[in-house]
């Protein structure tokens, strides 16, 4: 049974090689009167058997070196995660400060001039006297005012600042995307960031 194998093997190898020759192998060291092409003999027929074995075993990739290059791949990712957020990061303290300093011109203003400012906050900007913010692409703002639990996304509500420069007491939060956000809260008498 193993003769016939491989014998059958050495067959089609051979036919594989280029020697086309449809006459079985056994017993033979020509090929047939039919293709005279070509001489093939046992011992070249094994030795094309085992170059050929050879050849798909060093073309193929261990295990080894798969592992390897996983555990490349994993390393290198894991390396790169802390930068993912770090663009949406600096978007965010961007935001915040042209919020911050977009409130203290508002605040200064009424200030100055006696008179209450009322800022239009939207999902997507404030407006007011003075100027207006607008976030960038893929931002969005929510409003959370005190005495509530829950941010809302505001639609053309109204935050006041009054003449003496005091300012509803609300936090406001800018979400990316990626879910990254930053809450931005105001001190209700100055507009600064309160203290921790």
């Amino acid at each position: 049974m193993t003769k016939k194998l491989t014998y059958w093997l050495i067959d089609l190898l051979t036919y594989c090689a280029g020697a086309r020759c449809n006459v079985p192998f056994v017993n033979r060291t020509r090929c047939s009167s039919r293709c005279r092409r070509h001489v093939v003999s046992s011992a070249s027929a094994n030795k094309s058997i085992s170059q050929s074995l050879n050849k798909s075993i060093t073309r193929a990739f261990t295990l080894f070196e798969i592992l390897l290059v996983l555990a490349l791949i994993a390393v290198i990712g894991a390396a790169t995660i802390p930068f993912w957020g770090s663009a949406s990061r600096g978007q965010g303290e961007e935001i915040e400060s042209s919020i911050r300093e977009f409130v203290r011109t508002n605040r200064t203003a009424a200030i100055r001039r006696n008179e209450p400012r009322r800022l239009t906050l939207t999902e997507r900007s404030l407006e007011g006297p003075e100027g207006s913010v607008s976030l960038p692409g893929g931002w969005r703002l929510d409003v959370r005012r005190f005495g509530t639990d829950n941010f809302h996304s505001p639609r053309s509500e109204i935050w006041e600042i009054t003449p003496d420069g005091l300012l509803e007491p609300l936090i406001l939060r800018a979400t990316s995307l990626d879910s990254y956000h930053i809450d931005i809260e105001f001190c209700p008498l100055t507009a600064l960031p309160p203290f921790p």
